[in-house]
Order: structure tokens, then C-alpha cells, then sequence
């Protein structure tokens, strides 16, 4: 890859072997780990929204997203 790109990486669930891979193309990474024993789920929601059609999805989460207020 360029030398001029910039790479990010972004998961709640990061496996050991992705994050060994990823010295083969970021640089000087910023790493931000945190302890199994220091998870938490406080203040995380989660939400199921059954679709009946695989089509409808986009105008689903467009409207969910248009509607939602976060702060």
C-alpha cells in the first residue's frame, strides 16, 4: 500500500490473530486494549428490528437513523 494512506481499525472484539496481522500494514499503530476482567455492557442497548423483506433494510435504518437522538 501507499505510504501517504491512512489505515483504521475499529472492533469491540478485537481476536489475537487480527491483531497480529494487522503489524503486516499499519505503522506505529495507536493500540487502545482493554482487560477481559474491565469490559462492561453498562450503557450499551441493543435492539432487533425484524424486516420482512431484505429490501426494506436501507430505508429501515435511514429512517431509524433519521429519528434517532443521541447524546
Amino acid at each position: 500500500m501507499p505510504g501517504d494512506i491512512q489505515i483504521a481499525l475499529f472492533s469491540a472484539t478485537m481476536p489475537m490473530d487480527i491483531l497480529k496481522l494487522t503489524k503486516h500494514f499499519m505503522r506505529n499503530p495507536a493500540k487502545i486494549l482493554v482487560k477481559n476482567e474491565e469490559l462492561t455492557l453498562e450503557g450499551i442497548k441493543q435492539y432487533y428490528i425484524a424486516i420482512e423483506k431484505e429490501e426494506w433494510k436501507m430505508d429501515v435504518l435511514l429512517d431509524l437513523y433519521g429519528n434517532l437522538d443521541i447524546n
